[in-house]
């Protein structure tokens, strides 16, 4: 899956203010958004997963882990995080696998690759709506 691109063509102009606040706006809903799906992939209750399927939900750590964080304007993350209920890393162990157990379908993967066609088009209004064109004379 590769990484939506958005390119913008810079015309003749004096100077272009830039406003974060719509770009910050957009990307923490998009984040949450993304949240919102990976954790209805996790949902199923009391159905033991197999390998390549989404993990089932017994106790819901996995569930209540899966958080959405946003660093800077431009970028959100979303992962599970190590709980104190957790003895180890248990979301890597699912994603990657063990000796005894097989890997699991890629939550976040999957999560961020249905949201996509929704978060793009909005991204893009955010970004029309964030740069100011001051025109040459």
């Amino acid at each position: 899956m590769s990484s939506p691109t958005i390119n913008v063509t810079l015309g003749r102009w004096k100077t272009i203010d830039f406003d974060k606040k719509p770009i910050r706006k957009v990307v923490r809903r998009a984040g949450q958004d993304v949240q919102k799906t990976a954790r209805r992939l996790v949902n199923r209750k009391g159905k033991v997963s197999k390998a390549g399927e989404y993990p089932g939900r017994r106790t819901g750590e996995l569930f209540r882990s899966i958080r959405s964080k946003q660093r800077n304007p431009f970028v959100a993350i979303i992962r599970p995080n190590k709980t104190a209920a957790m003895k180890a890393y248990y979301p890597l162990f699912l994603l990657k696998g063990t000796k005894n157990l097989d890997p699991r379908g890629d939550v976040f993967g999957d999560a961020l690759e249905a949201e996509t066609p929704q978060i793009v088009p909005k991204l893009q209004t955010a970004l029309a709506d964030a740069l100011k064109w001051v025109p040459l004379k």
